[in-house]
């Protein structure tokens, strides 16, 4: 049952991208909410088998139409070479299809008629069933329950309970904390939730390891400045995105001290986290945050990296800034500096 642990992860088994018809693939779901990064953004809605396979294809395919190639000839080649099905993954997609089944035989087995009939008669039941995606399985029944008329309230209340004890503890669970994180708002929007996305995005920001995060501990999103409720998540992705790199500087970071360390004649010469803000990334959310923002020593060519880490933590200070009303502004309808402002004139 390896691929419905996947599949209960959020993501599709890889071999499920051999499979070649388009009915399935392009409804069946190869990334739940928040389960996939691309250039720094973490998808706000759940991604299909088809639409990996079609970005993978043309990604191909320009490479080959730049070589000279005829475009619908560098399909199919791009095709052939990416998707081409063998016995192994037939028999594997076939292993999967079984298996998905008796997970919803068994699920429809565990439940009372009253509530089986009700999901019965929802389309993404329906067509969760029908492609055989576990995925979509899983979210139908999620969607349903919360949008339940006698639940709802206690549903939204829950989530905003788990959101707030949600707490990144260590570099090693940074990924678990931002998935979870992600996975409970987009719970949220299902619940039709009308907290506002600014409240998410601090709420987020002060829940990351302040140990590795120290730049941001003191950065946050106005309230004032983002009203509208969570159906669209720009400004949290955004802040998301920013976060990854920042991590990845940090684990960068780490590595090259390791390294520095261990090359003869550079002993006590590598990269140091001064204050409480340790380089092996233990947390202690109970320490001073301060001495936690301390200045990082970097060994020599990690220029870039700390390049990064400054861009990064500048963007979500200015997205702060942004999102703030100048007071000059609210107050008398105008202000001086104008277009220069670093505050909302909205």
């Amino acid at each position: 049952m390896a691929a419905m642990i996947t599949a209960f992860e959020g993501r599709a088994p890889t071999y499920m991208y051999y499979l070649d018809d388009k009915s399935i693939t392009s409804k069946m779901i190869a990334y739940a909410v928040g389960k996939r990064t691309v250039n720094g953004t973490v998808n706000s809605k759940p991604i299909t088998v088809q639409e990996v396979k079609s970005e993978a294809v043309q990604e191909k395919v320009d490479v080959y139409v730049g070589r000279g190639m005829d475009e619908a000839e560098a399909k199919r080649k791009a095709k052939k070479k990416l998707f081409k099905s063998s016995p192994q993954s037939n028999q594997d997609i076939s292993a999967f299809f079984r298996q998905v089944q008796e997970l919803i035989a068994f699920a429809e087995g565990s439940v009372m008629p009253v509530v089986l009939n009700q999901l019965n008669g929802d389309s993404e039941y329906i067509k969760a069933k029908e492609v055989r995606c576990p995925i979509l399985f899983i979210e139908a029944i999620r969607r349903k329950a919360a949008q339940g008329s006698d639940n709802a309230h206690l549903n939204r209340e829950r989530l905003l309970d788990q959101l707030r004890r949600l707490f990144m503890e260590g570099k090693n669970q940074y990924i678990t904390y931002k998935e979870t994180f992600l996975s409970l708002v987009h719970s949220l929007r299902i619940c039709d939730s009308t907290i506002e996305e600014s409240q998410l995005i601090n709420m987020y920001l002060a829940h990351l390891d302040q140990n590795i995060f120290f730049r941001i501990h003191n950065f946050r999103i106005d309230t004032e400045g983002i009203k509208h409720p969570i159906q669209d998540l720009h400004k949290l992705n955004e802040v998301v995105s920013k976060t990854d790199k920042m991590f990845n500087f940090y684990i960068e970071s780490e590595r090259s001290t390791k390294r520095a360390k261990n090359e003869p004649g550079t002993q006590g010469n590598g990269s140091s986290m001064k204050g409480n803000g340790s380089a092996n990334g233990n947390s202690n959310n109970n320490s001073n945050s301060s001495n936690a923002a301390e200045e990082t020593v970097l060994p020599p060519g990690d220029g870039g990296a700390q390049s990064a880490l400054e861009e990064a933590s500048t963007d979500i200070q200015v997205m702060a800034a942004e999102t703030k009303i100048c007071k000059f502004f609210k107050k008398y309808g105008n202000c001086k500096r104008g277009d220069k402002c670093k505050f909302s004139h909205e």
